[in-house]
């Protein structure tokens, strides 16, 4: 393992580790080092993680499938966590297993780490935007907000030619000092081998937040939507048939969204500021004309910019007190959105919960948090309430009652009857959207229920 030693890695990510759960972890140890490992058997395949004893780290529970060879671990380190995952996708393995990963990586919360790092041997290359495959790689870049930071050749065939398929996605590339190839493990003399990745990261200080994520905003008003439904109408939506309801609801929320990709303009901006909600837009104008008049006055230390600035400050600040009243006397608790609009400003505090404990167990992800408050409550009211005994029915079918079943023109109606001015949910996808396209995504949207 010459990287431990002459690199002196904080992590080591392996693919390929050709183990199985009869190998133990003393003949693969690296001292100074923990480890992590997924296993697939002795012929191919398996993922590696070394992290080092210094570091404080666990595995991430996440959705499996039996052939998804993902590892993901959170780091806590300096007040901060970070997610650092290694994944392996076999060049043989079937097209679906992109939304496998995509379904894990969604469980894993991804917005919730200080930054986060994907690592792995994608068999998918980069430099080749014709390749059948890119495409998917691509979404799951724009749907997760990662850049991938390799900008190397990694792997060489016995041909001679070369590829982009050992990949870096991060959540930050701010973070990253630098991302360069190195020398393979093995014996650079084969004629088909893959390159090492270094990566270099800042670990961020503590009481420091992550950058805000940049919004997209969808400019509706030069959407094709004729050309979306076209294309909607052309898809073989029976193909992402999956017994896995997530699964199914993934590849279907991401095929939609790539042709609204295709139709619809878009732009990315930063995001929107947080002013206070009684500030209107004539008085922040107000408020930046007396800032300028201040930068005045202290620049020349003129009495005239002197006697104005005073003027326009006081004027300013009368104005900021009577909106404040005004706002606060017209609130109506009644209207959910603009009281917890006006909380939220107000609290100054992000909405993420902290870490719970229970019975000496830390719990940090989102996941762990929910099942562990699960197994407390099932806990309390199952010890002490009796069982109810159910009413014995007597049934001749099998088959779902009328009442459960779902018909195309009922969610057509549902879908024309969206409000087009409620905000998008976690997956993008708008009321808008789904409203002008209804006619040809409602037996799709059936198939779901």
């Amino acid at each position: 393992m010459s990287p431990a030693t002459t690199h002196s890695p904080d992590i080591i990510a392996i693919v390929e580790s050709w183990l199985c759960p009869d190998i133990p972890d003393q003949e693969i140890c690296i001292p100074g080092y923990q480890l992590f490992r997924l296993d697939r058997n002795r012929h191919g395949g398996g993922v590696l993680l070394y992290v080092r004893d210094c570091l404080t780290a666990e595995v991430l529970p996440c959705h499996h499938t039996h052939n998804l060879e993902f590892l993901p671990i959170v780091i806590y380190h300096l007040g901060s966590k970070f997610c650092i995952s290694v994944f392996y996708r076999p060049p043989n393995s079937p097209v679906s297993i992109f939304d496998t990963l995509f379904c894990t990586l969604a469980s894993l919360s991804i917005p919730s780490f200080s930054f986060s790092v994907l690592v792995g041997d994608f068999n998918v290359n980069m430099e080749d935007s014709s390749h059948h495959l890119y495409h998917k790689v691509h979404s799951l870049l724009e749907y997760f907000n990662f850049t991938q930071v390799v900008s190397e050749f990694t792997h060489k065939a016995s041909c001679g030619s070369t590829s982009l398929i050992d990949l870096v996605f991060t959540s930050a590339p701010s973070q990253v000092l630098g991302c360069t190839t190195i020398p393979p493990l093995d014996n650079t003399n084969a004629k088909s081998y893959h390159l090492g990745i270094q990566l270099t990261i800042s670990w961020k200080a503590p009481g420091t937040r992550s950058s805000p994520l940049r919004r997209t905003v969808w400019r509706y008003a030069h959407a094709d939507f004729a050309k979306a439904s076209q294309m909607i109408s052309e898809t073989d939506w029976n193909a992402f048939y999956s017994e896995d309801i997530n699964l199914y609801c993934a590849r279907w929320q991401q095929t939609f969204l790539s042709i609204m990709e295709q139709c619809i303009p878009r732009k990315v901006l930063p995001p929107k500021r947080r002013n206070l909600p009684w500030l209107s837009k004539p008085l922040i104008q107000s408020m930046r004309r007396r800032n300028c008049l201040f930068q005045k006055v202290k620049r020349s230390n003129n009495p005239a910019y002197k006697n104005q600035y005073k003027r326009t400050r006081n004027r300013v600040t009368s104005q900021l007190r009577r909106a404040k009243q005004s706002y606060f006397h017209n609130l109506n608790p009644s209207n959910a959105k603009q009281f917890w609009k006006t909380v939220k400003v107000l609290s100054k505090h992000d909405a993420h919960s902290g870490s719970l404990k229970h019975d000496g167990t830390p719990f940090h992800s989102d996941l762990d948090k929910a099942n562990s408050l699960n197994d407390f409550f099932s806990r309390c009211f199952n010890t002490s309430c009796q069982p109810i005994t159910p009413t014995t029915t007597t049934t001749t079918s099998h088959e779902c009652s009328p009442d459960l079943l779902c018909t195309v023109e009922e969610i057509y109606a549902l879908l024309k009857s969206l409000d087009t001015k409620k905000a998008s949910g976690p997956d993008g996808i708008s009321a808008i959207m789904l409203k002008s396209t209804a006619d040809v995504i409602s037996p799709s949207v059936t198939n779901l229920f």
